[in-house]
């Protein structure tokens, strides 16, 4: 199936050369709060149990990871998730 995540940061390193910093000359084409498509096996996977026992789930990919940038307003579906 289609793995989708919501981008909530940025790293520093993100879309620029890890060489010279320099960023990438395509840019960035992933903003934060944007909903991505994800590889469904990638990145680093854990979660967070909080203190009333609600369980959050978080990923961690590397910006050549990310495999396209989706418009939730196409999906009717994902209204809710924004």
């Amino acid at each position: 199936g289609t793995q989708l995540a919501i981008v909530r940061e940025l790293g520093p390193l993100a879309y620029k050369n890890r060489t010279n910093m320099e960023p990438w000359p395509e840019g960035t084409w992933v903003q934060e709060g944007e909903l991505v498509r994800v590889p469904r096996y990638g990145g680093d996977r854990f979660e967070r149990v909080d203190e009333n026992g609600e369980t959050t789930h978080f990923a961690i990919f590397m910006d050549h990871e990310i495999i396209a940038t989706i418009d939730p307003d196409e999906f009717s579906a994902l209204n809710d998730i924004r």
